[in-house]
Order: C-alpha cells, then sequence, then structure tokens
C-alpha cells in the first residue's frame, strides 16, 4: 500500500537495480541530490559507475572488521584501482570524525 503523499517507482525486476537509470528517473521529477547509505557493495557500484561527486565519511570511535572487511567492495582494492577525492572539511561529530571530500578526476 502506498503512503499518502509517497511517490514510488519500480525498477525492472531481474534483481539488480540499474543504478544510472533509477537516478537519471529521480532527475526527471526534479531530485538531483540523493543521500545514498548502503555498504561496501553499494558504494563501489556508485562509484565505478561515475555516480558520485561528493562523499560524507564517518570513522566511529570503534575499530572493527576483518578479513573482507571494506568500506568499498570490488575494484578499489589497490591504490592503481583508487579514486582522488579532495578533502573539504574534517569535523567531530560526537565520538566520531566526519569526512566531507568530492571526487577529482584522475
Amino acid at each position: 500500500t502506498a503512503l499518502k503523499g509517497v511517490d514510488t517507482m519500480v525498477a525492472p525486476g531481474n534483481g539488480v537495480v540499474d543504478l544510472r537509470l533509477g537516478l537519471e528517473a529521480l532527475g526527471r521529477r526534479g531530485i538531483v541530490d540523493v543521500l545514498v547509505e548502503g555498504g561496501p557493495r553499494l558504494a563501489a557500484s556508485l562509484l565505478s559507475e561515475d555516480l558520485v561527486d561528493r562523499m560524507v565519511l564517518y570513522l566511529g570511535a570503534r575499530l572493527a572488521g576483518g578479513a573482507g572487511k571494506t568500506v568499498f567492495a570490488g575494484e578499489f582494492a589497490t591504490l592503481s584501482q583508487s579514486r582522488r577525492v579532495r578533502i573539504t572539511h574534517i569535523s567531530t561529530v560526537g565520538t566520531c570524525v566526519k569526512i566531507e571530500a568530492t571526487l577529482e578526476d584522475d
């Protein structure tokens, strides 16, 4: 059931969302800024498809992880595959560090 005042978009059903088509559809609706929260796979997909112009990263006050626990999955594993960013602002939010950055052309 749809909520009052909420528009929904349905993606073609093959189990994978075409991120570029989704963002283009939002653009046609006048939505030009999108906050995306997700895991390493979504972040890497957005970056590899060149769909990111600004990033906000939070570094928590706890270190956790293990083998295979990365911020970005996939093709960003080595320096030669990395993307260059320009850090535009660093601040603290509670016990976390907030890093704002824009992507640069390599």
